[in-house]
């Protein structure tokens, strides 16, 4: 017997504060490294959106500089990191059933937090 429950593919949708999505958002990146222990520190950059450059090359400063928006990712798993960052992606998509105030709002947090600049672990 199958469960019908639950609908195949789709996932629970967990509910988060803008506060959460902007704390989760501002310590997003565009370059991560990680070395291969799994102990290392994590370490990690994120453009500003001034960064853009419009040179015929293929970098992230170029593409931003094309008004394309470059997706960020994490360097730490921490918590409810892996699914706040998978919300905000679908968020960003329009793939979820939030209602529209409240995705505005969520968009709104994570649209400024992105925005600035960020490092983490470049120190050495």
């Amino acid at each position: 017997m199958t469960d019908t429950s639950k609908e195949v593919g789709k996932d629970d949708w967990k509910r988060f504060t803008s506060e959460e999505y902007r704390n989760i958002a501002e310590g997003l990146v565009h370059f991560s490294a990680k070395g291969v222990n799994s102990n290392a520190d994590a370490c990690g950059i994120r453009l500003d959106g001034r960064a853009g450059l419009r040179l015929p090359y293929v970098s992230v400063r170029c593409l931003m500089g094309r008004g394309i928006t470059i997706e960020a990712d994490y360097t730490k798993n921490t918590g409810n990191t892996a699914t706040v960052v998978k919300q905000i992606r679908k968020l960003a998509a329009g793939e979820h059933e939030q209602p529209p105030d409240e995705a505005r709002a969520h968009l709104a947090v994570i649209a400024d937090a992105l925005s600035t600049a960020y490092q983490e672990g470049t120190d050495r």
